[in-house]
């Protein structure tokens, strides 16, 4: 069985809650992933003092692999020269040095792309044609029997909740792309609320090919959750095997001072 911690949207700044982090870093601790995977948006506005917390946060995580992707904070939206001249700059320096990579450990392959664009789609993000070919390229190279899971840090489907928020432009061809290439796992955040949609054959009456589960986090460790969220934060502890996937949604609770389990959900593999 491969345990993965999903976490998102830290917002290292203003919004950014200690305790909570610290708390998240003892839920690490206790629960002993395989991997951990960090889907974007490490910092509220790309200071250089935002990401040096974000650094000293990484750090201090177990010497386990940890995925991680930019988000749309994590680059100038008012320092607009340095958006447009060098937008990655201070997330290389401090958190990857390579935005989009590939990951591989027993029984699993993971592709993180940087869906964050500065300069047509601050916001809402984009995938390109290249970091498409990058992604079917290392998924092909994947040995035989490996999970195939995709990190970002934009969504491609809609929250299931009643409030609406835009999608990665192309979502439909994103998702009709990523099945092709066998992806059974796509793991996101940016909505600040977590929840599972599993693909079973279409979206809007379009067939996507094999079925794929799609797991958002929420807001981890910053008040900024929205929608039933509100000022709450979230997690995803999943546990894969060759029969099925259990995600299981984690709920910081003030009271406790902790993490805890409130949901759990099983959806099948299709290996």
């Amino acid at each position: 069985m491969l345990k993965i911690l999903h976490g998102s949207d830290f917002h290292f700044g203003r919004p950014h809650l200690p305790q909570v982090t610290l708390d998240f870093i003892r839920l690490v601790n206790n629960i002993n992933p395989n991997v951990i995977v960090l889907s974007g948006d490490f910092t509220q506005r790309a200071k250089i003092e935002e990401y040096r917390l974000a650094r000293s946060f990484l750090d201090s995580l177990p010497n386990i692999p940890i995925i991680v992707t930019p988000g749309n904070h994590d680059i100038p939206l008012y320092r607009l020269g340095q958006r447009l001249i060098n937008p990655f700059r201070n997330y290389q320096e401090f958190i990857s040095q390579e935005l989009d990579t590939v990951t591989r450990m027993d029984g699993a392959s993971f592709v993180a792309l940087n869906s964050a664009d500065p300069y047509r789609s601050i916001i809402n993000g984009r995938i390109n044609p290249k970091q498409l070919q990058f992604a079917a390229n290392a998924f092909k190279g994947s040995p035989p029997g490996d999970i195939k899971v995709l990190v970002m840090h934009h969504p491609l489907v809609q929250s299931p909740d009643e409030g609406k928020h835009d999608v990665l432009p192309e979502s439909t061809f994103l998702l009709e792309s990523f099945s092709d290439m066998g992806v059974e796992l796509i793991l996101s955040g940016h909505v600040h609320r977590a929840f599972a949609s599993y693909l079973e054959a279409n979206i809007d009456e379009q067939r996507i090919g094999e079925a794929m589960l799609i797991v958002h986090s929420g807001t981890t460790t910053s008040n900024r959750g929205r929608v039933h969220e509100k000022r709450r934060n979230t997690l995803n502890v999943l546990e894969l095997s060759s029969m099925d996937f259990k995600v299981n949604t984690y709920w910081y609770e003030e009271r406790e001072g902790a993490f805890l389990t409130r949901e759990t959900n099983i959806f099948r593999s299709r290996i």
